[in-house]
């Protein structure tokens, strides 16, 4: 009698764990359901608000832009533009001092003396110096070459300061159309993602797949997620970087160009 009530007793405890651990298991599986689709479904707006952020924050296409446009503008606006008038301007103080006579400026001093303060006896002391400072046996001929070495240089620099400028904006330009790719690449496949979701969620639902197979769709979908957050990052630095270089809020539309057929660079 005794064993008999023993093993009731066994028999009920072991029917309520099975039953506990089976409540469990569909509460886990549940909360993983809600959670998975909350975060499908809250990562929606918050892509679609960052991403018009981003939009505000974007430099804006425009028809009327060209290459050439942008180029002449970047000139203008970089640090650099200041010294091309400070180069001309060196250029001729050198020219006009290669054609003076005079090496340097000449110089004209005077002293007056007197015994006023001591014995006053109409003692005077009165003194002048002119100094005209001639050049040396080729120091001239070496100041103008000089002045026109220095033409030469302030006359090549506006063409310098181009092809510099025109490289920076070229790949500032190429860093925003690549940036643009990638987020819509990250943009799809979070899309993608998102979807796959969707799917493994009504699938454990009916018992087609395993809890872990949920668990791993909402892991890809937040590495989509840290992926998509990454490239809109990079795109409004791209944005940022190019504003920075040409001072402009718009950007051509077209900026492609035709490859050179020239092989040398003279």
């Amino acid at each position: 009698m005794i064993h008999a009530c023993l093993i009731v007793l066994i028999s009920l405890i072991f029917c309520n764990s099975i039953s506990f651990a089976d409540h469990s298991d569909q509460k886990l599986l549940s909360e993983d359901k809600h959670w998975g689709s909350a975060l499908s479904h809250q990562h929606a707006p918050l892509a679609e608000d960052q991403h018009q952020q981003n939009l505000h924050r974007a430099v804006v296409p425009s028809n009327s832009m060209t290459l050439s446009t942008v180029l002449e503008h970047a000139v203008q606006y970089s640090p650099d533009y200041s010294r091309i008038v400070a180069l001309q301007k060196e250029s001729i103080a050198l020219k006009q001092r290669g054609e003076s006579y005079l090496g340097k400026t000449p110089t004209l001093s005077a002293w007056y003396t007197d015994d006023q303060p001591f014995g006053n006896k109409g003692y005077l002391q009165a003194t002048s110096n002119l100094q005209l400072p001639l050049w040396n046996w080729g120091q001239r001929e070496a100041g103008q070459q000089l002045g026109r070495l220095a033409e030469q240089t302030a006359n090549a620099y506006p063409a310098a300061l181009l092809w510099e400028v025109a490289g920076i904006v070229r790949e500032a330009l190429w860093n925003i159309a690549l940036q643009h790719g990638r987020l819509e690449k990250a943009e799809q496949l979070a899309v993608i993602a998102k979807k796959r979701l969707h799917t493994i969620e009504r699938r454990v639902e009916v018992g087609d797949l395993a809890r872990a197979d949920l668990l791993l769709a909402q892991s890809e979908l937040l590495a989509h997620q840290s992926r998509l957050q990454q490239a809109e990052a990079s795109f409004v630095d791209a944005n940022v970087h190019y504003i920075h270089v040409t001072g402009l809020t718009n950007i051509p539309v077209d900026f492609s160009e035709q490859q050179s057929q020239r092989t040398t660079i003279m």
